[in-house]
């Protein structure tokens, strides 16, 4: 199976808007409350849409955003398609480097 997609579960505080709009501007679920981490949608259709993947992230990062979100993190969940992955990738790691503890790349999978 080849990859289409790189998700990644980041968190991040004490940023400024500017900043704040890079982590997500390729944002699928941005999680600002525990309350957002349980919300499922339930969807009928045919396909597999954007809306079951984001409820099976969600799935899949729930303890590690719960976890951060205690400590005061926004969450945001990010699904780039694998023609940008590297570069986002790069990007994030950077910054997650340059603000230290106010941004924190928790978890990336290429599906």
């Amino acid at each position: 199976m080849s990859k289409k997609y790189t998700v990644f579960l980041i968190a991040y505080r004490n940023v400024d808007e500017r900043v704040e709009k890079i982590l997500t501007n390729s944002s699928v679920k941005t999680i600002d409350t525990l309350d957002d981490l349980d919300q499922n949608e339930v969807f009928n259709s045919r396909g597999f849409s954007l809306n079951n993947r984001v409820d099976i992230y969600v799935d899949w990062f729930k303890k590690k955003a719960r976890e951060k979100i205690d400590k005061g993190y926004e969450v945001a969940i990010l699904e780039v398609p694998k023609s940008v992955g590297e570069t986002k990738a790069e990007l994030l790691n950077e910054l997650d480097i340059g603000f230290e503890e106010d941004i924190l790349v928790l978890e990336t999978i290429d599906i």
